[in-house]
């Protein structure tokens, strides 16, 4: 059931590198990521107990529930972002100037929840 642990964890870091703006906001939440994924690391053996061999139940549920939340919190972050994006369009639209889209600019300081011309990439 592990196999497919790296192709998640690339995606999570994509996102991290395309919708978060800023070297600071990108570095910490990639911090809290990795340290969430150390964690995972460390406490999921711990779920194997020998008593329980071969099919392991508590293991096994745990991993199950775990993809399970995975997927309903990436499918709630992708909800957030695509409202959001949609929200930004519709000031765009309605002729609000910081939410025209523009170029990055290397100096601007600004994060992604306020830059309205950032758009989440999905």
């Amino acid at each position: 059931m592990a196999t497919c642990n790296s192709s998640v964890y690339v995606v999570n870091m994509s996102l991290i590198a395309s919708n978060f703006k800023g070297h600071t906001r990108k570095s910490m939440v990639s911090i809290a990521y990795f340290i969430g994924y150390c964690v995972g690391c460390i406490a999921g053996p711990q779920l194997f107990i020998s008593t329980e061999s071969p099919l392991y139940p508590t293991a096994m549920g745990t991993i199950i529930g775990m993809y399970c939340a995975y997927l309903v919190s990436m499918l709630a972050y992708q909800e957030l972002c695509r409202r959001e994006n949609r929200r930004r369009d519709r000031l765009a639209a309605s002729g609000v100037e910081a939410a025209q889209p523009r170029p990055a600019v290397a100096e601007d300081n600004t994060s992604d929840i306020d830059d309205l011309a950032f758009r989440y990439v999905l």
